[in-house]
């Protein structure tokens, strides 16, 4: 069965206009109108944004910290060998 929107944009013309820029492929979820019924028309963020392991992004950010901190060691020895610093 049709439904509205496709009546109104016969040949396909409506997919064409909605399809997202080849950058943002990775990020976009389309549906179309039967899998949004078919989720009682809920459009919710959780239901199109993958879920984030806190754990393993504290874990990045430690590492990412000190690393930060190892190098701000060096260049503060670095600065110091040359007198630049005290």
């Amino acid at each position: 069965m049709e439904s509205k929107l496709e009546r109104a944009a016969p040949g396909g013309r409506l997919k064409k206009a909605v399809q997202p820029p080849a950058a943002l492929e990775t990020s976009v979820d389309l549906s179309t109108l039967d899998e949004i019924a078919k989720a009682d028309r809920n459009l919710t963020i959780p239901r199109c944004v993958e879920r984030v392991n806190h754990e393993k992004a504290i874990a990045t950010l430690k590492t990412a910290l000190a690393d930060a901190c190892a190098a701000g060691d060096r260049l503060k020895g670095l600065l110091r060998k040359e007198g630049l610093l005290k």
